[in-house]
């Protein structure tokens, strides 16, 4: 049974936001905004395990970004701690006129051989979340696809109804908005994880933040309000906890992104 939450925008980000959890629709005033599910169809959980265990292996060229934390002990010692952190994008590429290339572009990982099998897992997963989102949501589905039919060409598309996706292991995120995202699309976001706590998305709008069990999958269109990730802690060398996001961006995005947003580009194949 889908419970029915209602959105209220806060005056000011709470100290503790409300969880939201299991099977739900998002409104806001009434009207449908998005949808969270912690089970689906098998088909589509089979090929995002594979999506997910190719992502972490070294078939699939990367983008770094790890991170270095201190830890301090009760006595006072400082140590430090290497988290690592990393992604991979399927489909279009943003612009990045910080490098004076304000024009869309494919993923070279569509050029590795050894990256097919995750391509093609997150090619046909794709299809299962549309369906998904038509099942559940069939007014969003249709915005979504009415605004994508008018808004990307075909040679830009991963699929019929994003341009792009983004796979990212043990990477949280800070308080941010997707301002090149088509606006009325939903992002469709998975979330894996073992051994590891955090990494749950939230809206300081709302004051809501949502449990992410691993397997479990939110609808919504991040170009409408800010939102960010919470900080991810394994909680053993081998935890992890990934997100695996479906999005569209607008072909004529180049002044709506922010250098400080993109990754780094050092590449590499793990």
């Amino acid at each position: 049974m889908m419970r029915e939450i209602e959105l209220h925008r806060v005056s000011a980000e709470p100290e503790e936001y409300e969880r939201v959890s299991g099977d739900a629709y998002l409104y806001e005033n009434g009207a449908l905004v998005g949808f969270t599910l912690e089970s689906f169809d098998p088909k589509l959980t089979s090929l995002l395990a594979v999506a997910d265990r190719e992502f972490r292996s070294s078939r699939v060229p990367k983008l770094d970004m790890n991170r270095i934390t201190s830890v301090v002990a009760e006595d006072g010692t400082k140590t430090w701690k290497r988290t690592a952190q990393y992604s991979a994008i399927c489909g279009t590429l943003p612009p990045k006129p910080h490098m004076r290339r304000r024009f869309l572009t494919r993923s070279s990982l569509h050029r590795a051989e050894s990256a097919k099998p995750f391509a093609k897992a997150m090619l046909a997963s794709s299809k299962y979340l549309l369906s998904l989102l038509r099942q559940y949501a069939p007014s969003l589905h249709e915005l979504h696809m009415d605004k994508m039919a008018a808004s990307v060409p075909a040679e830009w598309r991963f699929g019929d109804g994003y341009t792009s996706t983004i796979s990212n292991f043990n990477i949280s995120a800070p308080i941010h908005q997707d301002n090149a995202n088509v606006k009325g699309t939903c992002n469709a976001i998975v979330c894996k994880r073992t051994r590891a706590t955090g990494g749950n998305l939230f809206l300081p709008e709302y004051g809501v933040q949502f449990d992410q069990p691993d397997g479990s999958l939110l609808f919504y269109p991040a170009w409408r309000n800010k939102h960010g990730v919470t900080e991810i802690k394994p909680l053993t060398p081998s935890g992890f906890r990934n997100s695996h996001i479906w999005y569209s961006i607008r072909v004529d995005a180049a002044d709506d992104f922010d250098a400080a947003d993109l990754p780094a580009e050092k590449v590499r194949t793990r």
